[in-house]
This record gives C-alpha cells, sequence and structure tokens, in this order.
C-alpha cells in the first residue's frame, strides 16, 4: 500500500517495515500516542519482540496491529491490550481462516519476498494468505470448485514462502492433474481479480486508527506490570548500541552484491575508511600494526590495485619506484586506517548510496531473487561439494587465480564475514548467471 494512498486514509507519520528494536527504539525516541504495526522483517532479521510491544503498552501507547506482522502480534497480545483488526488477525487469534479447514497458525501465512524501499518494497512473492482469500473469492464465483481451491491452497502451502506465487502454484497443480482445474479459466481470472486481504486489513487498521483518534483517547491504561527483566535490560542496552549497525536482510544482499564486486568494494570501503577516520582521529599515531593487521592492508593494497599474482605485485612495485622499505610504510598505512576507523556495514552502505550505486546494486538483488524464485537450490545452503566448485569457478572468473591457501582471511580481506557467508554468496551467484545465460 503505497505511503500516500495510506495518508489519505489516515494523516501519520509512516515507516519501514519494523524489526527487532524498532518499537522501543520509536517509544523511546518519539513518545507517540498511537502505533500501528503492519508489516515486519522475519526470517534473517529478528522480528519484532512481544516484550517491546508490552513496553509501549506499558508506556500509554495505543498499538494497534493488522495484515502481517500486526496481525500474528495483535492475536497474540490481545489480552494485554493490544487492538487487532481485520480478518487476518481474527483468523490468528482464532486458529481457522474462514471457508478453510485446516489450522490457521503459521507465521509464513502473510511472509513475502520483497524489495528495497527504493523499488517501494515491491513484492517479488505472493502472500498465502491472499491467495486463500483469492482462491475461495474463486470458488465463490463458480471459477474453480471448492475442493479444488483446497488443494491449490496447500500446495500453496507446501512452499517456501520465497517461491510462492500464483504462477509456480498453478505451475505445480497442472503438474499433479488436479481433477476439475480449469487452468486457463482460472489464470484469466486472477489477472484482475486478484485479492490482497493484507492491504484490505491494513486500509481498515488506518480507518478504526482515524476514528480513534477522533474521539480524544487519553493515555492506554495497561492491565499488566512490565517487570524490567534482566532479559529487557540486555536487549535495551543491545539496542540503544547498535541501532545503527543493524541491516535488513535486503540491505545485506545489497552488501553481498558489492562485495562481489572486489574491485569496486576494496575502492568504497577504503574511502569510507578515510572519510571516518577524518571524523575519529586528527592524524595517524605512528604506531606499527600487528602481524595480522600488516597482512590485511596488504590484501586491500593489492585488491585496490588488482594485483593477485606475486609477479603483479612486483611489476607494480617497480613501475611505482617502490621499494621493500617504502613498501612497509604504504602497508602500516592502510593497517593504520583500518586501525582507526574500520567501516561498518550501515557506514559502507551509505558510502555506497553517496557513490550513487545502491540503485543498481538493488536492481541486481531483486533481478537475482526473482531470477532463482523457481529454483530450490538456490535456497538452501551449498553442499561442501557445491562450495568447494563455487570457489573453484570464482577466483579464475574474477582474479584469475587458484583458491588462496588462507582462504578464510582472503575472504575477510573481501569483506565477507566468514567462509560461509561468501560461499553461500558465490554459489547463488553461480547459479544466477548459469540461469541468465541459459535464458539468454
Amino acid at each position: 500500500m503505497p505511503a500516500p494512498e495510506a495518508g489519505r486514509v489516515l494523516d501519520a507519520v509512516y515507516l519501514p517495515p519494523a524489526r527487532q528494536g524498532d518499537v522501543y527504539r520509536l517509544v523511546r525516541d518519539h513518545r507517540p500516542h498511537m502505533i500501528g504495526l503492519v508489516d515486519g522483517y522475519f526470517h534473517q532479521v529478528a522480528a519484532v519482540w512481544h516484550r517491546e510491544i508490552l513496553f509501549a503498552l506499558s508506556e500509554g501507547v495505543h498499538v494497534f496491529g493488522a495484515a502481517s506482522m500486526g496481525a500474528l502480534r495483535a492475536a497474540e497480545l490481545h489480552p494485554f491490550g493490544m487492538r487487532g483488526v481485520g480478518e487476518i488477525f481474527e483468523a490468528y487469534r482464532k486458529g481457522q481462516y474462514p471457508r478453510y479447514p485446516a489450522p490457521f497458525e503459521r507465521d509464513d501465512e502473510v511472509a513475502i519476498e520483497h524489495g528495497p524501499s527504493e523499488t517501494d518494497y515491491l513484492a517479488v512473492t505472493d502472500a498465502l494468505v491472499d491467495m486463500r482469500a483469492t482462491f475461495a473469492e474463486a470458488a465463490e464465483r463458480g471459477i474453480i470448485t471448492m475442493p479444488v481451491c483446497l488443494r491449490l491452497a496447500a500446495i500453496a502451502s507446501d512452499m517456501h514462502f520465497s517461491q510462492r506465487t500464483y504462477g509456480a502454484v498453478l505451475e505445480a497443480a497442472l503438474a499433479a492433474r488436479i481433477d476439475g482445474l480449469d487452468a486457463p479459466r482460472l489464470e484469466s481470472w486472477l489477472r484482475i481479480n486478484r485479492i490482497s486481504q493484507k492491504a484490505r486489513d491494513a486500509r481498515l487498521m488506518l480507518s478504526e486508527i482515524a476514528a480513534f483518534d477522533k474521539s480524544a483517547p487519553g493515555a492506554f491504561q495497561p492491565n499488566f506490570r512490565f517487570e524490567r527483566a534482566l532479559v529487557w535490560e540486555r536487549f535495551r542496552a543491545r539496542c540503544d548500541e547498535e541501532a545503527e549497525a543493524w541491516l535488513s536482510e535486503f540491505e545485506k544482499q545489497i552488501l553481498d552484491e558489492l562485495r562481489l564486486a572486489p574491485d569496486i568494494f576494496a575502492r568504497l570501503s577504503h574511502e569510507s575508511r578515510l572519510h571516518r577516520a577524518a571524523f575519529l582521529a586528527p592524524a595517524f599515531d605512528g604506531a606499527a600494526p600487528s602481524a595480522g593487521e600488516a597482512r590485511a592492508g596488504l590484501d586491500r593494497l593489492r585488491a585496490r590495485h588488482s594485483l593477485a599474482r606475486r609477479a603483479d605485485l612486483d611489476a607494480w612495485m617497480r613501475d611505482n619506484a617502490i621499494d621493500e622499505a617504502t613498501m612497509r610504510r604504504l602497508v602500516a598505512r592502510e593497517a593504520s586506517v583500518e586501525g582507526l576507523a574500520s567501516a561498518p556495514p550501515r557506514a559502507l552502505l551509505d558510502h555506497a548510496r553517496a557513490a550513487g550505486l545502491v540503485a543498481p546494486l538493488s536492481a541486481r538483488a531483486v533481478d537475482k531473487r526473482r531470477s532463482l524464485a523457481d529454483l530450490a537450490e538456490a535456497w538452501r545452503a551449498p553442499t561442501a561439494l557445491e562450495a568447494a566448485a563455487a570457489a573453484a569457478w570464482w577466483f579464475p572468473h574474477v582474479f584469475g587465480e587458484d583458491i588462496p591457501d588462507d582462504l578464510d582471511r582472503r575472504v575477510r580481506s573481501l569483506g565477507f564475514e566468514d567462509e560461509q557467508s561468501f560461499l553461500a554468496a558465490v554459489w547463488k551467484e553461480r547459479l544466477y548467471l548459469a540461469r541468465k545465460e541459459a535464458n539468454n
């Protein structure tokens, strides 16, 4: 639901999908009178915690929830005063979705894959709960029978949410040869009749908040006592310290796209460190780097100038009149930059934004996710053999060299957290390029 459309229903401040800590920080920093929770991150990013919503309620904030993460949390916390709105909330609260006999309780009913804010959070997949509403409507209108409706919903339910689209469900239904399914008729009807129950519930929540606001309610009066237990104090401290370091799942994918272009990554990383060094220290202190810092400094220098082989490094030193003493000084300088101001992921991402690189990186990440949406291999960790094959492909492909002996140190110098994250990224990159080549 675009923010301008939402703003016509309710004059409010609209924020991105919430992750763990956002509700706490919102109450801490802005003291809102009301909060409406719709969308939230989960899966690889920690979801909004129940306790931070209870904290908001204990501070006198009226909290509404609908449609997606908001419906889930409202169903769990309505006994404490969180206000749930809409059909999805009611289904979670009762444990059953209208017209479907199976229990309704899974979190992934409302989950989708979507793009970043730059794409207005463009949906890449379809929510199972929206499919349920759509298939049930198709049955009501005689496009399909109710048994076919239930089979289609079951097929969608068996898919991972990252692969769940109407096209994928219809393809699987045709393969299963469901009796009574007129696939062309259903496909034609779906083009203009799909239902977004999530959007319906979100609009309803905004309308209810607007009406509630007109009644001039006072502060929320909790019916419970909020206990500031040790687990809460630790959470609060972590939120206060790490707020700027947290990245969404898609922001991490953007950084992976940047790391897979090592020349650009090395340049941006170096520039970002220099910018931070200018703020954090007036000058280098001249202290000798440790052996590990010196190795990291040399790795960055070689990556920035594409000096993968020792012969390339020797030739570069000769061409630039660099003897061993000068080289040690340059390496120490690189290590000093790292030591003064190591660029955290958030700073690096901001530097990429300033350089105008986030848009193309985002577009490539979205294209990769769409391209691999129906490929089961892309949504699991590679086996040891697959990972080794991916690394053996990537280093010659990018650097023209074999896999380095100290792989962990090398991939960390390329910006990856560890070997596992590097191998997962290059495995998916190889699948993506192979799919693009096959499609061309």
